[in-house]
């Protein structure tokens, strides 16, 4: 889905485990005092016009001294570094809301700007202010209108049995697309960073000799910190209320503190829990995601405005993956695997046309059975029943590769303007841009069937010729073909290329109806009059050839 120019510009800090509340609101009133003169400046003020100053130079300092991490992808060339150079190059307008919250271990921010046609500029100011933070990696990004993340985003999920080389496996990957794409987002964040923990290991022998057994220790050490469920009690209201049973005065004691817990064994002795328990100190990750039942890391990458998704699913695939485990950096019983949205447009492609695998029996057959192949069979099937023929439908269907053609040049046009621009989204080929093919190829297609109904009009009503049927033909229908395509062309220009809120949603497809009906409209009457004309010919030589094959036979017959 196209992303828009929604006025929200949202990210986070990825932070260490283990920060306290206070450090937490420190890095916030960092934030903040960095922020400050944003939203207390007036937009247009002499404040403001400092500001702009303040950031172009300093921007231009940090792009002559290499210390922007984006502009150091090799992978970034030509337009698309100088777009993503104007880009930071551009000062961010005045924020009109801002808004900093610390939970669960973590920190999440955004803001809006008061000029809703300077809105990715933000991205690039909260980004300089959280890289202020010594220890942290920000990010950030302008939010999507379909959704509070993005449309370009690939999932890769990282799976196995084994933790440690599950989380080595991440890292690796972590660490690359970092250098190609830029730092993604991972679920959970910190999953290279281990926190401190606390392992309570019952020892089974010690226990025995105490009448203890590992259940009964286990409900022992849960009753010292978050509580052992005992029941649960009705009122008559019919709510339901968990009974839980906590040992008095440990929840608010450190863990360290756990093995003093005193226990009173079956043999009728009183001894501390660490007489029974094995205390580890060691760290491990804050998060555990599983996913069919394995232990699990999700990246979520999200790769320059400049780079399609399927590039981005291509390179993942066919390059990084297969390096890092040629390199041993991904073990082998690790599963790496692609999900979201690259996982839908994989499963959308190979719907559309087939899985394609070479030229083999396999992918014949699936492009055979592929939503495109049936629907052009089906389209001609049809207008073969219509014209009572199995020529002309091909015909028809000769202005269609030139409609597709002319979109892709409109498209490709499109991303061109836009990727000269500083604050528009580059144009890329989203669903709603896909739309403009669909009503591109009805329109063009109408055109040409005009031309063969009229020119077939012509030869059985009429008793034209058949190039006079013809050029009868274009010259009746060429004021209805035009009219069509050009208020339709004209109708879509102000989509294509004037500028406001919502222009970037149907720019695209404005775009490829532009140039398909350019390139379709001259070919529907230059190129069709011409396939027509030889296939009349063809038909006229095929029917003399069968009367002359015809008469021998007759004269045979009649001796």
């Amino acid at each position: 889905l196209p992303a828009g120019n929604r006025n929200l510009v949202y990210g986070f800090l990825v932070t260490p485990p283990g920060y306290s509340l206070d450090e937490f609101d420190r890095m916030a009133r960092t934030i903040e005092k960095g922020l400050r003169p944003y939203w207390e400046a007036e937009p247009d003020s002499p404040e403001m016009a400092a500001l702009d100053r303040e950031w172009i130079e300093t921007i231009a300092a940090r792009i002559a001294a290499g210390t922007i991490r984006e502009l150091n992808n090799e992978k970034l060339q030509g337009l698309a570094r100088d777009r993503v150079r104007r880009e930071w190059l551009t000062p961010p307008s005045a924020i009109d809301n801002f808004f900093f919250v610390s939970f669960d271990g973590g920190c999440f921010m955004g803001s809006s700007s008061r000029d809703p046609s300077r809105v990715r500029p933000l991205a690039h100011l909260l980004f300089t202010a959280g890289e202020r933070i010594p220890g942290v990696i920000p990010i950030f990004k302008q939010t999507s209108l379909f959704s509070f993340g993005g449309g370009n985003e690939a999932e890769i999920q990282i799976r196995g049995d084994d933790l440690d080389k599950v989380t080595a496996a991440a890292d690796a990957m972590l660490q690359v697309c970092a250098r190609e794409f830029g730092f993604p987002h991972a679920s959970p964040t910190n999953f290279n960073l281990g926190r401190p923990e606390l392992r309570i290991i019952p020892d089974r022998e010690r226990a025995a000799d105490l009448g203890l057994d590992v259940t009964e220790v286990g409900m022992i050490v849960e009753a010292c910190v978050d509580g052992v469920f005992v029941g649960d009690y009705r009122p008559p209201s019919g709510d339901t209320i968990d009974i839980s049973l906590y040992v008095a005065g440990q929840r608010d004691r450190p863990l360290q503190e756990i093995g003093h817990v005193p226990v009173y064994s079956s043999v009728g002795r009183i001894v501390p829990l660490s007489a029974v328990v094995k205390l580890v100190d060691t760290t491990a990750l804050e998060q555990i995601n599983h996913i069919e039942r394995q232990r699990a890391v999700t990246l979520v990458v999200t790769p320059p405005e400049t780079m399609s998704l399927e590039s981005v699913i291509r390179r993942i695939k066919e390059d990084i993956e297969p390096r890092l485990r040629q390199t041993g950096q991904i073990d082998p019983s690790v599963i790496v695997s692609l999900t979201g949205n690259a996982d839908k447009l994989i499963d959308a492609r190979n719907t559309m046309i087939g899985e394609w695998k070479g030229f083999t029996l396999a992918s014949l057959v699936k492009l055979a059975s592929s939503r495109f192949f049936l629907s052009i069979l089906i389209v001609y099937l049809l207008m073969a029943a219509l014209f009572e023929s199995w020529l002309y439908p091909l015909v028809i269907m000769f202005s269609v590769p030139l409609a597709i053609f002319g979109g892709l040049v409109g498209l490709f046009l499109a991303n061109l303007g836009t990727m000269l621009t500083d604050t528009q989204p580059i144009q890329q080929l989203d669903v709603l841009t896909f739309l403009g093919f669909v009503i591109l190829v009805g329109l063009v297609v109408n055109n040409a069937i005009l031309l063969v109904h009229q020119t077939l009009h012509n030869l059985r009503e009429n008793g034209m010729g058949p190039h006079e049927a013809i050029r009868e033909a274009v010259r009746v229908r060429v004021r209805p073909v035009l009219m069509t395509s050009l208020t339709t062309f004209f109708g879509q220009l102000p989509l294509a290329f004037v500028s406001g809120a919502g222009s970037e949603l149907y720019r695209g497809l404005a775009s490829v109806m532009l140039g398909g009906l350019l390139v379709a409209t001259i070919g529907t009457l230059v190129l069709v009059p011409s396939v027509l004309g030889l296939v009349l010919d063809f038909r006229h030589r095929v029917r003399r050839t069968e009367r002359g094959s015809a008469a021998p036979a007759v004269a045979s017959r009649e001796r």
